[in-house]
């Protein structure tokens, strides 16, 4: 069986960006179920998780968190064992989803951003309520919860939600948003679906949102350096430095 044996400087620069920028309060969170499927293979299958404050909200992969804690215990009992530390491609979940979306109330942006190693990329998607909803008279029950059904077609992307105006937050997955009530349930054109699996709207903890740092650049920047981070996984390097190297047993 084969090993792949990884520099440290990008694991744990990706550790330290997790809990590296602190905001306000979280007063509900909320996770989905999230899926891509294109032509019939599944790209994306995750748990992401929508954490809402006063001020503003993050979307992002449950289990990018997950993995990460695990690389993270790995990496302290290789520090303390002092050897170098030993994952397999199995460690690694491709399936991950890889964006992480900020709604700004205050400015009223959304920003799409993603992080390649130890560098974090984000560019202003759009506004918040710029988004022509087309809200139905149809209704149904998802998860036990009375949804309406809207839609909209943003940019050349239709999308089809379903939200509960009983649960007053005007936020959903992805960067939906702007609707008397949660989104429930979306999909749209590109394959994408998410459907909410569980909710905490009475949170206690005082816990702070954490919203990983980041560099507002240009749409055609942010296209560039996801290019050339591909170029460089690709060609067996690891981007902020390093690289992979195969080791038998």
């Amino acid at each position: 069986m084969k090993k792949i044996l990884i520099l440290l400087f990008p694991l744990i620069s990706i550790c330290n960006i997790i809990n590296a920028q602190k905001n306000t309060i979280i007063i509900a969170s909320v996770k989905y179920k999230v899926k891509c499927t294109v032509d019939k293979d599944v790209i994306i299958d995750d748990v992401c998780q929508l954490d809402i404050t006063k001020k503003n909200s993050f979307f992002y992969s449950y289990g990018f968190v997950e993995m990460m804690n695990a690389f993270e215990d790995k990496y302290k009992k290789a520090q303390e064992s002092n050897v170098p530390v030993e994952t397999s491609k199995e460690d690694f979940k491709t399936t991950l989803y890889k964006f992480y979306t900020i709604k700004d109330y205050l400015s009223k942006k959304i920003i799409i951003t993603e992080y390649f190693s130890d560098q974090g990329l984000g560019y202003v998607r759009d506004s918040l309520g710029n988004t022509k909803w087309i809200i139905t008279n149809e209704k149904k029950v998802i998860n036990k919860l009375l949804c309406i059904k809207a839609q909209a077609t943003i940019g050349k992307i239709k999308s089809t939600v379903w939200f509960c105006p009983e649960i007053p937050f005007q936020e959903g997955p992805f960067y939906y948003n702007g609707l008397p009530g949660l989104i429930v349930k979306a999909n749209n054109s590109l394959g994408w679906d998410a459907e909410l699996i569980s909710t905490n709207f009475s949170r206690k903890d005082n816990k702070e949102i954490v919203i990983w740092p980041y560099a507002l650049v240009t749409k055609a920047q942010f296209d560039r350096a996801k290019v050339n981070n591909e170029n460089l996984l690709k060609s067996g390097k690891i981007p902020g430095g390093g690289s992979f190297e195969k080791a038998s047993n």
